[in-house]
């Protein structure tokens, strides 16, 4: 069974009209999506235009409540939320946000295929500091045990050459496409003295686990949100 995952930050700006838009013409099985504005109740309304089943979990960002999710065509048995940042209060820049993991087993046709996201902290030029080691360790830590029927998505704001995507490079599968295809940044970016305004970074990836096919991946060009989503075809 060919089955089709998309991965993508939405970018809490983007208007929800333009999100469902592309999210109908790509008909996915399965959406890994980030940065949903939950002010606007965003999750909702992509449920119930695309009539998917889903699990959300939202935190609270210098921009609003904004939120993880993972929709879907498949029967969901399970979904759960942990931690790999606490959050610090109030939240005044980018480091005092919380990050989540969080994570479904789906049932299809009697297999069970776990899907895992984040949407992990920026730092400055993406670099990686003691703070976002630990965060990216206690990421491993979750996610290294599983060996079979896992597929792991995310922005994870850090480039291929980082620590964590050496780690995840070693642990699983890169479900491509090559390292060389960007996915950020679409639009203006400048904050704290960092500023961007062309597709210059990899900061989205997916990864499997050895047992399931990748039939091909691709990058899908768009001018909705500031991030490019990663679209994967796979077999199970």
């Amino acid at each position: 069974m060919n089955i089709k995952l998309l991965q993508w930050n939405t970018w809490y700006k983007e208007d929800i009209k333009n999100k469902i838009s592309l999210l109908k013409e790509i008909n996915a099985d399965i959406y890994c999506l980030q940065e949903l504005n939950e002010n606007d109740n965003e999750f909702n309304h992509i449920k119930s235009k695309l009539e998917l089943k889903g699990y959300l979990r939202t935190t609270n960002t210098i921009h609003g409540s904004q939120g993880n999710a993972i929709l879907t065509k498949y029967s969901t048995v399970n979904s759960h939320t942990l931690y790999i940042k606490q959050p610090k209060e109030p939240s005044t820049s980018f480091s005092d946000e919380a990050r989540i993991y969080i994570e479904t087993t789906l049932d299809i046709n009697g297999k069970k295929l776990i899907i895992g996201t984040t949407h992990m902290s920026y730092t400055k030029a993406f670099k990686e500091d003691k703070l976002r080691d630990e965060e990216s360790q206690k990421l491993l830590n979750i996610i290294k045990e599983y060996k079979s029927s896992f597929i792991f998505c995310g922005d994870l704001n850090l480039t291929e050459k980082s620590k964590l995507v050496k780690s995840l490079d070693y642990n699983f599968k890169h479900a491509g496409p090559e390292y060389s295809e960007k996915t950020w940044a679409t639009k203006e970016f400048d904050y704290g003295n960092f500023k961007v305004n062309s597709l210059d970074y990899r900061l989205d990836y997916v990864f499997t686990t050895e047992d399931i096919n990748v039939i091909n991946s691709k990058i899908v060009e768009t001018e909705y949100s500031d991030h490019l989503p990663i679209l994967v075809e796979f077999q199970i």
